[in-house]
């Protein structure tokens, strides 16, 4: 897929994170068909003064909408960080939105406030605000799409959780825990009108035992989460296993840790405060993983305004407090607009710990880069090297785990010109590079990897 079709399928994607369903199956391809959503340019103005960047045309809520970019006098960009430019994604954005039926929001930093936000670091302009959260499911409603999962290696994927059928709106997370005698602990976001609520189960060997152990509910304030769930191991032992999702609509990452499921229900949980710095902002679901080397839980997300990928761990279930180093966490000197997969665990090629963060790049390319950091005892990081594929993944949080000691893999769905989001599987060594398996079935807005179980939503 061309860049010239990556950059509107990566704009239209930005309104699933608000946990709706698109009315039409989307997918990019050239050259246009009449009646479907049209995108082009022109080298022209909207008006004699050349003071807007784009406008649609069509019927909302349809596939009868077209959008336009200007070029006329103004100096467009594909890298959202660039100080003077505007970024074709963020008002392609915006665009998209007229065609699902949202007119424009007062709120000024809503993506679909009339004017271009001008942020310095552009990047803010790709995220979508409460306003237009709101906005949208009030139109379209909130997204139902089924809960499917297999074993690794599986061929086909199952929808039958212990003879139920479970229904998520977001990313799910899904992390093993060798105390439950082998059981999976699975978090999704499933909904309840225009609430959301983290679900938490336990599934072991396989989900065909799920067992439904406690929901974190707040109420109806946007409270939940949103943007999917994250699942790691927790600090300790092997019983304990931790939950992070965003809270509310402002993008403060909340962490639920300490959990250990019995029988009837969540046998203990203890509900961190929200991470209420302004360092702990995020406009994306974050990310957790287990550090045996250092007994550190670990956590990645990305800065609301900038994209900027930072890390932070917590050694202790007792309190709230996340350090990297001597700070409160670690600077990678990375961006990106969507969720990262990090994974930490033993390396062979080094004979020693090491932790891999994935991610899109910001660029029109979105193409799939991985990183190598160094951990250290006392939870900061060095960052080893980094290195692209040519692998272009939408912005939906990757999957990634380490197999054999040596290979990093990573699941996550690719930019296609059909009309769904295939999964494939990329790979990664030191001897080799890059390499990538296909076809592991599709997903609306994500899938999640564990120690005996895959997880996807939306077929």
């Amino acid at each position: 897929m061309t860049e010239a079709l990556r950059i509107p399928t990566a704009a239209v994607s930005v309104w699933e994170q608000a946990g709706i369903g698109i009315p039409t199956k989307y997918w990019a391809y050239e050259p246009y068909t009449p009646n479907d959503t049209e995108v082009w340019a022109s080298s022209g103005c909207c008006n004699g003064e050349c003071t807007c960047l784009g406008e649609y045309d069509g019927v909302d809520s349809t596939d009868n909408c077209s959008v336009a970019l200007y070029r006329g006098n103004s100096n467009w960009t594909q890298n959202p960080r660039t100080v003077d430019g505007y970024d074709y994604q963020a008002v392609l954005s915006h665009e998209f939105g007229h065609c699902l039926g949202l007119d424009h929001e007062d709120d000024v930093d809503a993506l679909m406030n009339s004017g271009y936000d001008g942020h310095p670091d552009g990047i803010d302009n790709r995220f979508l605000r409460k306003d237009d959260m709101l906005g949208v499911r009030s139109v379209q409603g909130h997204a139902s799409w089924s809960l499917y999962w297999r074993n690794p290696g599986d061929s086909s994927w199952n929808s039958s959780f212990n003879g139920s059928s479970l229904w998520a709106s977001g990313s799910p997370g899904v992390a093993y825990g060798g105390g439950f005698n082998g059981w999976n602990l699975i978090g999704f976001q499933s909904s309840s009108g225009l609430d959301w609520v983290t679900t938490i189960g336990k599934a072991g060997p396989t989900p065909s035992s799920w067992t439904n152990v406690c929901g974190i509910w707040h109420d109806n304030t946007w409270q939940t989460s949103r943007d999917g769930v994250a699942v790691g191991r927790d600090v300790g032992g092997t019983n304990y296993m931790a939950v992070a999702y965003l809270y509310k609509t402002n993008g403060y990452i909340r962490a639920v840790r300490n959990l250990y499921p019995v029988a009837g229900g969540c046998g203990s949980f203890a509900l961190m405060n929200q991470l209420t710095d302004t360092d702990f902002i995020t406009r994306r679901r974050p990310a957790l993983t287990y550090n045996a080397n250092n007994s550190r839980l670990t956590m990645a997300w990305i800065d609301y305004h900038t994209g900027l990928i930072k890390i932070s761990t917590n050694s202790s279930t007792n309190n709230s407090t996340w350090v990297s180093g001597g700070g409160q966490y670690y600077n990678t000197s990375e961006y990106t607009d969507a969720p990262v997969g990090i994974v930490c665990g033993y390396w062979s090629p080094t004979a020693s710990t090491k932790c891999f963060i994935a991610f899109p790049r910001l660029e029109g390319d979105h193409y799939l880069r991985l990183c190598r950091l160094t951990p250290y005892s006392n939870g900061g990081f060095s960052k080893d090297w980094c290195s692209n594929s040519s692998y272009a993944i939408s912005n939906v949080p990757p999957s990634i785990r380490i197999a054999n000691d040596n290979t990093v893999e990573i699941m996550v769905p690719y930019f296609s010109t059909g009309s769904s989001a295939p999964i494939r599987k990329y790979t990664y060594t030191e001897s080799g590079g890059w390499s990538q398996y296909s076809s592991y079935g599709s997903t609306k807005v994500g899938m999640a990897i564990g120690g005996g179980v895959e997880i996807k939503v939306g077929n």
